[in-house]
């Protein structure tokens, strides 16, 4: 199970990157946009890959720092004198693709042929599995 569990990881990460790519953008680029559009201006570099970090507890987000930055150069982010990041009306744009069009075209790639009734049963016997071994399966996205 540890190895099919991991070679799904690898490959549905590397396809939500491969899918991303036609934007130029990587996963934590897609997540600090989505954060910061719903934030209104609230977030600050830190708070930004805060919430990454609640709402993404496996993933090291060390890297949203850079991928914020990268966002602020490409003219998608627009960082305040305090620090605020907001959307421009280019990063506006970016965030409506990938909300709106890559990430429901990769997820219904990678939910082709399985209903839903398997889906949440991989769910749920993964993470019983992960309970059976004393891991955190509390997660919920």
């Amino acid at each position: 199970m540890g190895y099919w569990a991991g070679a799904a990881q690898q490959a549905i990460v590397g396809h939500m990157n491969d899918s991303l790519e036609q934007l130029g953008i990587r996963q934590p680029h897609a997540w600090s946009l989505f954060r910061v559009g719903e934030s209104e201006g609230r977030f600050t570099r830190g708070e930004a890959a805060k919430k990454v970090a609640e709402t993404r507890p496996y993933v090291d987000v060390s890297v949203i720092d850079g991928a914020i930055g990268d966002l602020v150069e490409w003219g998608w982010l627009a960082e305040d004198q305090r620090g605020r990041l907001t959307l421009t009306e280019a990063g506006t744009t970016a965030w409506k693709q990938v909300t709106g069009e890559v990430i429901p075209g990769a997820q219904t790639r990678l939910r082709a042929g399985v209903s839903d009734e398997e889906y949440v049963a991989a769910i749920k016997v993964l993470r019983r599995m992960i309970t059976n071994v004393g891991g955190d399966a509390g997660f919920v996205a």
